[in-house]
C-alpha cells in the first residue's frame, strides 16, 4: 500500500501573519482593547494570536477589565425577520442610549421545529439554556455556543441552575425533575405537592456527562423561578416542609442545604430572587407598593436584614399625577383641613395585664389612609415615622417610644418616597413612573446594578422596550429605552451587570 505522505503546505494563518513579529505583550495590550467579538475572529485567523487567546490567564485578565465595565445583556427571539433565530445585544450600561452595541446571533438546533430555549442569568461571561431536555452553554460576547448531553429524564417539569465552581475553576450545570406519579393524582394529590426526586450535575467541558446525585431535603423546585450564583454556590426557591425556603447548592462539595426564610406572608407567596448588593437577596413587590428587600446577612446563622423601597402605587396604576392621588383620595378638599386624627392610644407588649392607653398630641394632624401612605411606619433608633398632613400640608410625624411624645418635622418638598437609608431617615422626591413612562403598567423589581441604581422592568412586553433606574444616593430616577434591537414582535429578555468574557468552549 502506498503511503500518503501529508501536505507539506503551511498553515495560512501563519503566512503573512504581521502579529508574528510583534512582542506577545504589545499583542496582549492590542487584544485588551477589543471587544469579545473581534477577538473571535482573531482566533480564528491568526495562529500566533489564538495561542494567546485561548490561554486562561489572557482570559482572567480580561475578565478582571470586564468586571469594572459591567453591561446589559438582553436575550431576544422571534419576530418577523428572525422567526428561527435568538440573538444576544450586549449594551454598554454606563451609556444605553448610544449605538456601543453588540450583537451575536445563536442559531436554533439544526433538526427539529424552533422552540426558544430558556436562559439562565449569566455567570462570569457564559450563559446557560435549555428547552426540555436538551442543554446548551455559550458565550452571549463572542456567539458560540455548544450542546450539552441530554437530560436523563422523560419528565417535562425540570429547573436548571448555571453556575461557576471557583475551587476546580469548571462550570457546572444541575438540573432537578418533579416526577408527578399517577397514584397520587387520582387519591386526590395536586401535582404541585409532588417533590423533586432526579437531581442531576455535569462539568461544561469535552466528553462529560450528567451523574445522579443525592438530596436530602426533600423539595419542589419552583418553575419559572431562576436561580442565583454566588460564590461557588446556587441559590434557588422552593417549597420544602410546605413552606417557601432557600435552598442552596456548593458547586464543590455538590451538597444540598436549606435556610428558612423570615416569617412574613409577602414573602412566602412572592418572593424573588435578585441580586442586591453582592447579597442574595429576596424581594416582594405587590402593585408597585413598597418593595421588601429581604438580605441574607448570614448564611450559616440564618440571619436576615430587610430593607424597605417605597415606589408611590396609586399614581401609576389610576394614570394620575401622585399629588393629586394623594389629595384627592379622601374626598372634598374644603373638608380635609377640618379633619384630623382624635384618638392617640398606645399599647406595651410584654407581661402582666397590658391595656390600650390614651395619650395626648400637640400637633393636630391626619395620616392617609393606610392603603395610599407613601410608607409604612419606620422605626428607627426607638423612635416611629410616617407621614401626615398638618394643615393641607405634608410633614414627617415622629413618636419617641420612650418619652410617648409626639413631634413634627418639616418636609424640604412634598414627599414621593419614604426609605430606611442605611439606619437614616430618607426622603425622595422620585417622580412616578407613569410620569416617566406615561403609561400604567405593572413593574417587577429586577435588583440591584454594580453602581446602587434600582431597576424596574415592566411584567408585559413592550416596544421599544425600556426599563426604570432608580439611584438612591443622587435622589434621580430616569427611563432606559433599548432601541434598534429587533421588531415589535419580537419578545425580549434583559440581564443586568454581565461581564464580558473572551472565553472560547471546547466541544
Amino acid at each position: 500500500m502506498k503511503r500518503v505522505k501529508r501536505s507539506e503546505k503551511p498553515d495560512e494563518r501563519n503566512v503573512n501573519d504581521p502579529f508574528k513579529k510583534l512582542p506577545n505583550d504589545m499583542n496582549v495590550v492590542i487584544l485588551m482593547k477589543l471587544p469579545p467579538g473581534s477577538i473571535a475572529r482573531l482566533h480564528f485567523a491568526s495562529k500566533h494570536l489564538s495561542s494567546i487567546i485561548l490561554d486562561k490567564k489572557f482570559t482572567e485578565l480580561y475578565m478582571t477589565r470586564s468586571s469594572t465595565q459591567p453591561r446589559h445583556l438582553v436575550s431576544v427571539h422571534g419576530g418577523r425577520q428572525y422567526v428561527k433565530m435568538q440573538r444576544f445585544h450586549s449594551i454598554s450600561q454606563e451609556y444605553p442610549l448610544s449605538s456601543n452595541h453588540d450583537k451575536v446571533s445563536c442559531k436554533p438546533d439544526p433538526y427539529g421545529p424552533y422552540l426558544p430555549y430558556e436562559f439562565t442569568p449569566p455567570v462570569r461571561g457564559l450563559i446557560c439554556g435549555r428547552n426540555g431536555t436538551k442543554v446548551k452553554v455559550g458565550n452571549p460576547s463572542t456567539g458560540q455556543f455548544v450542546f450539552l448531553p441530554r437530560v436523563k429524564t422523560i419528565k417535562k417539569n425540570i429547573l436548571s441552575v448555571f453556575g461557576y465552581d471557583p475551587v476546580n475553576d469548571v462550570y457546572k450545570v444541575l438540573c432537578m425533575t418533579v416526577v408527578s406519579k399517577r397514584s397520587n393524582i387520582s387519591r386526590g394529590v395536586a401535582p404541585c405537592d409532588a417533590m423533586s426526586e432526579e437531581h442531576q450535575v455535569i462539568t461544561v467541558g469535552a466528553k462529560q456527562k450528567w451523574r445522579m446525585i443525592e438530596c436530602k431535603y426533600p423539595h419542589r423546585h419552583y418553575s419559572g423561578c431562576q436561580g442565583i450564583c454566588r460564590d461557588g454556590v446556587m441559590y434557588y426557591l422552593a417549597s420544602y416542609k410546605e413552606k417557601s425556603s432557600l435552598m442552596s447548592f456548593d458547586l464543590s462539595s455538590e451538597d444540598f442545604n436549606v435556610t428558612k426564610l423570615p416569617e412574613d406572608d409577602t414573602l412566602q407567596q412572592c418572593g424573588e430572587l435578585v441580586n442586591h448588593a453582592g447579597k442574595i437577596t429576596i424581594a416582594t413587590l405587590q402593585c408597585l407598593g413598597p418593595v421588601d428587600l429581604w438580605v441574607l446577612e448570614d448564611v450559616n446563622k440564618e440571619i436576615w436584614s430587610k430593607a424597605v423601597v417605597v415606589m408611590p402605587p396609586l399614581a401609576d396604576r389610576f394614570g394620575m399625577s401622585y399629588k393629586f392621588a394623594f389629595r384627592g383620595i379622601l374626598g372634598v378638599h374644603q373638608r380635609r383641613s377640618q379633619v384630623v386624627s382624635e384618638e392617640h392610644q398606645v399599647y406595651t407588649l410584654g407581661g402582666g395585664q397590658q391595656k390600650w392607653r390614651m395619650i395626648e398630641c400637640e400637633h393636630p394632624h391626619l395620616p392617609p389612609p393606610t392603603s395610599c401612605l407613601p410608607a409604612k411606619c419606620i422605626c428607627i433608633n426607638g423612635i416611629l415615622y410616617y407621614y401626615a398632613w398638618i394643615q393641607n400640608e405634608g410633614a414627617l410625624i415622629s413618636f419617641d417610644l420612650i418619652s410617648e411624645e409626639f413631634n413634627t418635622i418639616k418636609l424640604p418638598e412634598d414627599i414621593n418616597c419614604l426609605v430606611n437609608y442605611n439606619g437614616k431617615i430618607a426622603i425622595s422626591s422620585l417622580p412616578t413612573i407613569n410620569d416617566l413612562v406615561g403609561t400604567c403598567r405593572g413593574f417587577r423589581f429586577r435588583g440591584t446594578l454594580s453602581t446602587g441604581e434600582l431597576i424596574f422592568s415592566p411584567v408585559s412586553c413592550v416596544k421599544p422596550f425600556y426599563f426604570i433606574s432608580y439611584d438612591l444616593k443622587e435622589n434621580n430616577a430616569k427611563k432606559v429605552v433599548v432601541e434598534g434591537i429587533g421588531d415589535p414582535h419580537a419578545s425580549l429578555e434583559v440581564y443586568f451587570n454581565h461581564v464580558e468574557s473572551p472565553m472560547f468552549l471546547s466541544n
